[in-house]
């Protein structure tokens, strides 16, 4: 969600960086390495997966293409299309998304999370600019 669409503060930004690229192929990495065991390293591939192959929801695949991150208004609606589920909707489609995707399919979505994320960092950003550190997962790595 676009924090600063509603605070009107700059508290995502970060600097296009070497060890900000760094971190980001890194915390990816061990999402996809953990995901069978951690369940929070799972729903963040999950949140990436859903919106990159949910028919139901295809503006917003369009929407991160497009602009590199949901706006607000567009995870107000991923929000409000997963609420919207039943508990036994909202399980099957986690088991059926992840079990469909293929070892090509996580390469290129590894390699789509990482350019997504890569791409939001500032160019000339001041390290002592950056934003706040606790949402940097937030900032960068959702979509």
């Amino acid at each position: 969600m676009n924090i600063e669409e509603f605070t009107g503060e700059k508290l995502l930004e970060y600097p296009e960086t070497e060890v900000f690229r760094e971190w980001i192929a890194q915390r990816a990495f061990t999402w996809f390495r953990t995901a069978q065991q951690d369940e929070h390293a799972l729903g963040h591939l999950l949140q990436w997966m859903i919106v990159i192959s949910v028919p139901d929801i295809a503006h917003l695949e369009e929407e991160l293409r497009e602009n590199g991150s949901l706006s607000a208004e567009g995870s107000l609606d991923f929000y409000n299309y997963l609420v919207g589920l039943s508990p036994s909707e909202a399980s099957a489609l986690a088991r059926q998304t992840y079990a469909r995707a293929s070892s090509d399919d996580l390469a290129d979505l590894y390699n789509r999370l990482v350019t997504a994320a890569s791409e939001r960092l500032t160019p000339d950003l001041h390290p002592n600019d950056e934003g706040i550190a606790a949402l940097r997962q937030v900032g960068l790595l959702t979509p």
